[in-house]
């Protein structure tokens, strides 16, 4: 039997054998309706869950919740969705200006140029982000989109793969079990990363802080290392964690606050002779090694914390790049990005009196 309600009813909630039964207000909910016509009265629907062909009047402005609903026609006059919920084949009207949560739904046409927020954006499938969107919240268990280019704030992506961030993102939350994410130059900072696999981050995303976490336990970081050897950004030079995995600590890194290998098999690469402050290790059994420049072992095995590594190993592979190296190869990158600004701004200058002439 079809439920139907309204806010301010004391017998929120009874069960009624028809519609005539009950005084339409402004503001209803429909639980399990069917095959019913909302009258110009009700102006917000609070929520519509298990309802399938109902006809909603154009005096509606705004719904809460739409949750597991068939075969309804949104109203052209709509400006406000709350959660769309496991709902598939809508066509959102031109006047929704905001939707809170798209959840698990599929096949949504989103037209016009008005929906400038959507919160979050969860478990989708074939749906059209439009060209007027500035804002999307949580991206989670998504695949094989471009978030539009006026987009200006993402907040968490997680189990994603395959997304095109645009330039106009600045800063990232959490990137959680996400691989093939396409992250801009333009980008300077991500709140943490965990589990993440193939993503290249821009060399002058300088800052990644909060938590990092590992298989075994929670830990601290500040800089983005990879478990594939890449190093971190050169404007980094304190690293608050390292846990399990194999990680490259660059030359430039001037303290670790903490290694642990929880027990695990943990490959740490130091490029420099010079040990970095280390300030705790734990949990470094013998599957944990410590891999040095070549005539640094001594170093390393005198040193407090880093000689609690049970086996440590010199590599010829480490260049221990000097600090006269490495600012003669970052003014030859800044040299050749100079270069480059100068080509496309003469290349636009160029296309401008062409069109210009025209």
């Amino acid at each position: 039997m079809a439920k139907y309600s309204y806010d301010d009813s004391p017998i929120w909630g009874k069960e009624f054998n028809s519609v005539d039964e009950i005084k339409w207000r402004p503001t209803m909910s429909f639980y399990d309706a069917a095959d019913i016509v909302i009258p110009d009265s009700v102006t917000t629907i609070k929520e519509m869950n298990r309802c399938t062909n109902i006809t909603i009047p154009d005096s509606v402005t705004t719904i809460g919740n739409l949750s597991i609903c068939s075969n309804i026609t949104l109203p052209a006059t709509l400006t406000k969705i709350g959660k769309l919920y496991s709902c598939d084949n809508y066509a959102i009207p031109k006047s929704v200006v905001s939707i809170e949560k798209l959840d698990r739904c599929s096949n949504i046409a989103i037209s016009g140029k008005q929906l400038t927020t959507v919160g979050d954006f969860i478990g989708c499938t074939n749906v059209n982000l439009p060209e007027s969107l500035t804002q999307i919240g949580e991206i989670n268990g998504v695949s094989g989109i471009s978030i539009p280019m006026k987009v200006t704030s993402v907040g968490d992506l997680v189990n994603c793969s395959d997304i095109t961030i645009p330039k106009s993102i600045t800063k990232l939350g959490v990137l959680r079990s996400c691989n093939d994410i396409k992250l801009p130059d333009t980008l300077t900072s991500i709140d943490s990363m965990d589990n993440c696999s193939n993503i290249t981050v821009p060399d002058n995303c300088a800052l990644v802080s909060g938590m990092l976490l590992g298989t075994t336990r929670n830990v601290m970081i500040k800089a983005v290392v990879y478990n594939d050897g890449q190093p971190v950004s050169e404007s980094i030079t304190a690293i608050e964690g390292v846990v399990k995995g194999s990680w490259f600590i660059p030359s430039w890194v001037e303290s670790v606050q903490e290694i642990d290998g929880e027990n695990c098999t943990t490959i740490v690469k130091v490029d420099s002779r010079k040990p970095p402050i280390l300030s705790k290790a734990d949990h470094l059994g013998k599957d944990c090694i410590l891999i040095v420049p070549e005539g640094a072992k001594s170093t390393y095995a005198n040193h407090a914390f880093w000689s609690k590594f049970k086996t440590i190993q010199e590599s010829a592979e480490l260049k221990c790049e000097t600090a006269e190296e490495a600012k003669e190869r970052k003014d030859r990158i800044y040299r050749e990005y100079l270069e480059r600004k100068k080509r496309e701004n003469s290349l636009w200058n160029r296309l401008k009196r062409l069109f210009k002439g025209k």
